[in-house]
Order: C-alpha cells, then structure tokens, then sequence
C-alpha cells in the first residue's frame, strides 16, 4: 500500500472545500479508477474537520482524515488547544514535526514527542515529518515523512533517487517503519518516487489544493 497525503496547510474556507470536493468526485467519476492499492488522506484545518467527514461520506470517497497538528497536552485548561480525543472523533493520522511548525512556532524535540505519544495513546497515527537524517525520530513513529527544506513550496523536488537513499537509511534503523516522501511532489512527478523501492508514499502541500491536479495525482499513483 502507498500513502497519499494531502496537507492543506492553513488554505480555505468552508465554499472551498464543498468546491474542492465536488470537483473530485466529479473527476474521480469521469475516469474510473481503483485505489485498492492506495491509503488516501487529506490534512484541513482543523476548523474544517467534520465539514470534510460529512462531504467524504456524501461523495462515497476512499479517503481517510488526517489533522495538521495535535496538542501536546490532554484535556484541560489549555486555552487554544485540540488535544487528541477531540481530534480522534474525526481524524486517524496527524502530521507532528513539519518543517513550518518547527520554524515559525519554534517547535523543539521535548514538545514533539509528547505529541507522538497523545497520538498513539488515542490510536491516531503519527506521520512524523523531518527534513534530514540527523532529526530525533521518537520510537513509537511508524511512518515518517522525509521533506527537504529546499523542497516544500518552492517547486523543485529532491530527486527520486536521493530520496529513495534517504528512506533507506531511515528503515535500516526501524525496518518497520513506512517512510513518505513530500516536497514539490506533483503529477508529473509522483511515479518517479512511488517507483522507488523504500518510498512507501507522498506527502503533497500545494499541488493537493487543486483538486484535479490531487485527481490526477491519485489516478497516476493507482497504476504505480
């Protein structure tokens, strides 16, 4: 099985996402495609949560909902916060550790790894997201998302095969690890990484606003 991650980021609104949803189905429907091989996730903000639970049931869709963040707290007064039961009702996976959480929000190691254990503790899985070999992996992580800063946003990809080296490297220290890779993936360029032997799936941010553009990204990734 590969891992399709689409990462919304801080983008939309609630018309938005009824439109982003309503012409993937549409696409989905015209080009009838099996994702029996395929484990697809999409990442909103957590304002949009059960908005995007109600509009995956409506639409019949294969897709399972992800939370771009989690507390590392559990319940209480922590003022702003969305702590793991809570996103449970909703999500089955949450990105911890991306690169713009750690740069702007000053995330450090202490702090990500008590939210990896508020993740598993509520049976959410952890996509634990690093930009090179020397970040600290918290053991209980099973999938880890390798994003070089170079890459996010700026359109230029790692190569499929540096990246492949990469998740190498990263299994030889927990062979049951999946390892994902993210960072200007797009659809022209999905199969060079799905092709790759250690990669286990994608993690795409700007190219997963458009919904045809994910559309095609799916389709392609199905005959991989």
């Amino acid at each position: 099985m590969k891992y399709i991650i689409g990462n919304w980021k801080s983008n939309f609104g609630e018309k938005d996402i009824s439109i982003w949803f309503e012409k993937l189905s549409q696409y989905l429907n015209k080009n009838k495609t099996e994702f029996t091989n395929l484990i697809i996730v999409i990442c909103p903000p957590f304002l949009y949560l059960p908005q995007v639970a109600n509009l995956i049931s409506k639409h019949k869709l294969p897709i399972h909902i992800g939370a771009q963040n989690i507390s590392a707290y559990q319940n209480g007064a922590y003022t702003g916060e969305v702590n793991a039961q809570q996103i449970k009702e909703y999500a089955s996976y949450v990105l911890i550790g991306h690169s713009e959480r750690r740069k702007y929000l000053q995330e450090n190691d202490n702090q990500l790894n008590e939210k990896v254990k508020r993740a598993t503790e509520m049976g959410i899985c952890p996509v634990y997201c690093i930009s090179e070999l020397g970040n600290n992996i918290p053991q209980e992580v099973t999938i880890v998302a390798y994003e070089p800063i170079f890459a996010i946003g700026t359109g230029k990809a790692d190569t499929s095969v540096n990246a492949n080296c990469i998740a190498e490297k990263i299994k030889a220290l927990d062979s049951n690890r999946k390892v994902i890779y993210g960072g200007s993936v797009n659809q022209y360029n999905i199969d060079d990484f799905l092709k790759e032997s250690n990669i286990d799936g994608v993690l795409p941010g700007k190219t997963s606003l458009d919904p045809q553009i994910f559309g095609e990204m799916l389709i392609n990734a199905s005959k991989t």
